[in-house]
Formats: structure tokens, sequence, C-alpha cells
């Protein structure tokens, strides 16, 4: 029996290549759009957007004290995306790696008081 509906099927088809131009414009559209909902949610707040966006983005490295904290906060993240990467990379999907970090920080901090 024929399909009748065959003609109004979606059907994708992955590319050939992709088009460097979307390459570049999507993340340029990614922080644009995140930075015009965040100004619109500091209105919303009645603070300034820019005084905001300057505390978020330079604050935080305007002296060695900021940066040496960022450092502490990022490199937890980092070492996160760097296990991540390999498991992605090998097609294994890995959802608990933020709670991995919090048991392997407990874990190791409880050795640590162990044999204090």
């Amino acid at each position: 029996m024929e399909n009748i509906w065959e003609d109004y099927l979606i059907k994708l088809i992955k590319r050939s290549t992709q088009s460097n131009f979307i390459f570049y414009l999507s993340p340029l559209v990614a922080v644009l759009a995140t930075l015009l909902f965040g100004s619109l949610i500091f209105l919303l707040l009645d603070l300034n957007p820019l005084e905001s966006f300057k505390i978020f983005f330079i604050s935080p490295i305007s002296n060695s004290y900021g940066l040496s904290e960022l450092l502490v906060k990022a490199t937890p993240l980092a070492i996160i995306a760097l296990g991540l990467s390999y498991c992605f990379k090998n097609n294994i999907y890995n959802i608990g790696a933020e709670g991995q970090l919090t048991m392997g920080a407990i874990f190791g901090g409880g050795i640590g008081l162990f044999f204090l």
C-alpha cells in the first residue's frame, strides 16, 4: 500500500559541509542575546546594566586578589571540562561531573583529616 502522507513528511538531510558564516555567527549571536536579556533583567530590577556588567566582568580581574579568586573558582570547572571532553570524544555520556567533583572534594578532605 502506498503511503499518501510521504510527500508531507519532513526529511532531515545532513549537509556535506558546514557554513563558515554560521560557524562564526552563532557564538556572536549567543553572546549578544545574553547581553541583551541580561540588560533587560537589570533594567527590570532598576539597576544600571552598564554598571552591572562592569561589576560582573571587569571587577574580578581589576586587582591581583580578584584574579586569584577567579582562578581558584575556574580551575575545578576547567578540570571538569577536560574530563567531559574526553568522555564526549569517545561517545561516553557523563552527566554527573559536578557531583563527582563534590564527592571527590568531600572524600579527599576526609582522607586528609583522617591522616592528620
